[in-house]
């Protein structure tokens, strides 16, 4: 049987190949493409997964935390697609290490972007963020396949099929 931790562990990493299919087509765009604002979602490709980046590493820190200390890393740097990747793989390591300590049933107290204060359950949580990097992976896909760089299917079922 599956505990809950391991299911989170598993989401991740299908979160983790998602991005990277991703990120690995948005370095093939043209970087006046990359940088193009879009009349919806986020705005550019490097804005939305730099958002996507962005979030992970805010609720990271959040749950070892518990607030908003610091700043995430220096996000203007992080022009190219390249750049993105090399800061993410930091990130995902963070990640790794983070979720196979994860308690999922335990109760953690957080600060909201606005500093309001919240709490949760983190397990619960962790599938937040999980869900929110499908939302906009979508918006990335879509911009994407509109300059002829289409990330397939990105399905969990896929992801499961390519891992064996």
């Amino acid at each position: 049987m599956t505990t809950l931790r391991e299911h989170l562990c598993l989401l991740y990493d299908y979160t983790c190949w998602g991005n990277g299919r991703v990120l690995a087509l948005a370095a093939e765009a043209p970087a006046e493409e990359y940088l193009r604002p879009r009349p919806y979602g986020r705005g550019s490709l490097r804005d939305v997964l730099v958002h996507l980046y962005v979030a992970e590493w805010r609720w990271r820190r959040r749950f070892e935390v518990g607030g908003l200390q610091g700043d995430p890393p220096e996000i203007d740097r992080l022009r190219t697609p390249a750049d993105l990747a090399l800061e993410w793989a930091v990130e995902r390591e963070r990640w790794r290490a983070f979720l196979a300590e994860l308690d999922p049933d335990r109760e953690v107290a957080y600060l909201r972007s606005d500093g309001t204060p919240d709490r949760g359950i983190l397990g619960a949580l962790v599938a937040h963020v999980l869900n929110h990097a499908t939302q906009h992976r979508a918006e990335a896909a879509w911009i994407l396949t509109e300059l002829g760089l289409s990330p397939g299917d990105l399905d969990l079922i896929v992801y499961l099929r390519e891992r064996g």
